[in-house]
């Protein structure tokens, strides 16, 4: 019963498949044997894994982003869960434990204020599942409310922290829609891509300059300050303060009395003490409390001790659902034309676009250009050598940097990041979206890879 409920997610068989199914037909029964052999020690090995993983008293899941970043994101993340919640590996000491989101969603938003009505949300006919969750604006929409006006238009705009122009796919569109702006400011601690078509850049102040908290996980701490703020950078919290300061002064937006509704924050601690108030599953996080020791939330009271594992006996909506999981191929596959597949990703010594990293003499020594890694075989064929200067062409643009011959790339697959703005990566990459989180598919598209003339 198990099986046929199973069976109408099974994809039908592809060509190559099922012409060696056709071979398997006709193969002697001395090649079968030996298929068979080969085949049995494979099953052996994988269940061995299984076994190990389901025997293990805590596993803990060692990721970074990449899953998600495909068109079938949110069903890899699941598959990834699946696995560990069959095992009996979720919410057990050492396993991987889930944690509430840090952010609300309205859907969760028991007791808390709503957001304000502020109009539809950017996306809301593209996204709407994104817009039910998170009920906010979702920005891949941005670029046709600033050039088009649809569903209004955007004339203004802050950008804190990122660096959209180089973090993005299609570049080329988050230019013309920056440049479209009347008015563009941003905040970061060094100047980005999007800095050079902003009108007002706001320095800010570095982790090492701030006291605030973090969260690890569930887990609340606070980050002390090493060295005061040098020069004009400020905190976050004071920019984005002064800034909603000198919009109530207008007059023209009230807020009801309440402690600190005129953004007039003295520290991060009171920001943390009005969470607190607002928020049901924080209400006994504060400082004074994370001063000894971190907290675990949901922490609701002032006694209570913080929730180390979230479920201990049975998820919030009863036992847990094991959903079928569909396979689907990446939106784009490669062809005559682009033989290969290019996935994206990071380098030990460079932090994401590279804004603060590539400012370290040390880690520019380590790793200062961009490489594209290729596996040996597809550089003979191409006769392209280590080291030598290559294009790698997608359907949408291209790029040129140095290739790497690694055995680390496999065969019909290459590999760059995206921290050198020189060599900007995700001008290939294919701007097609998971269809339930709407994330970009940066980790693969088709590409064709050629000598540099």
């Amino acid at each position: 019963m198990f099986s046929n409920a199973l069976r109408a997610y099974l994809p039908p068989l592809p060509p190559d498949l099922a012409n060696e199914f056709a071979a398997w037909d006709a193969a002697s029964d001395e090649a079968r044997l030996t298929f068979e052999r080969d085949l049995e020690d494979d099953g052996r090995r994988y269940l061995d894994h299984v076994s190990e993983l389901a025997e293990a008293k805590g596993v803990s899941q060692v990721m970074y982003t990449g899953l998600e970043y495909a068109n079938s994101g949110v069903q890899n993340i699941r598959a990834a869960l699946v696995l560990w919640a069959l095992a009996g590996q979720l919410d057990v000491p050492g396993g991987l434990c889930f944690t509430m989101d840090k952010n609300q969603f309205p859907i969760n938003r028991d007791g808390l204020i709503a957001n304000p009505d502020t109009g539809p949300r950017l996306g809301r006919d593209r996204f709407p599942i994104y817009i039910k969750y998170r009920d906010e604006a979702h920005a891949a929409a941005l670029p046709e409310a600033v050039l088009n006006g649809n569903p209004y238009k955007i004339r203004s705009l802050i950008i804190l922290g990122s660096s959209i122009v180089t973090s993005w796919p299609n570049p080329s569109v988050w230019k013309k829609t920056l440049n479209e702006l009347d008015f563009l400011v941003t905040i970061n601690r060094q100047l980005t891509a999007d800095s050079a078509y902003a009108d007002i850049v706001l320095p800010a102040s570095t982790y090492y300059e701030n006291v605030s908290y973090m969260t690890y996980g569930s887990t609340f701490r606070i980050r002390e300050r090493v060295i005061d703020p040098l020069g004009e950078a400020r905190s976050d919290f004071f920019i984005i303060s002064e800034l909603a300061k000198r919009v109530l002064k207008t007059g023209k937006r009230q807020n009801k009395p309440a402690p600190y509704s005129r953004w007039d924050y003295e520290d991060t601690a009171q920001i943390m003490e009005e969470i607190a108030t607002l928020t049901p599953s924080y209400g006994g996080i504060s400082y004074e409390r994370l001063d000894k020791a971190g907290l675990q939330w949901p922490c609701p009271t002032q006694e209570h001790p913080g929730t180390p594992i979230l479920h201990t006996q049975l998820f919030a909506r009863g036992r847990g659902r094991f959903i079928p999981l569909e396979y689907k191929p990446p939106m784009e596959l490669p062809d005559d034309e682009y033989p290969l597949l290019l996935t994206t990703g990071r380098s030990l010594y460079q932090w994401h676009t590279g804004t603060m990293s590539r400012k370290v003499k040390g880690l520019n020594r380590l790793r200062g250009e961009e490489l594209v890694e290729i596996n040996p075989r597809d550089a003979s064929a191409l006769g392209i050598a280590d080291g030598e200067m290559v294009k790698v062409v997608s359907r949408r643009e291209e790029i040129a940097a140095k290739a790497k011959v690694t055995e680390v790339s496999p065969v019909g697959v290459v590999f760059t990041t995206f921290h050198f703005a020189e060599s900007p990566a995700n001008v290939l990459t294919n701007p097609a979206l998971d269809p339930v989180a709407k994330i970009p598919e940066f980790k693969v598209c088709a590409v064709r890879v050629e000598k540099y003339k």
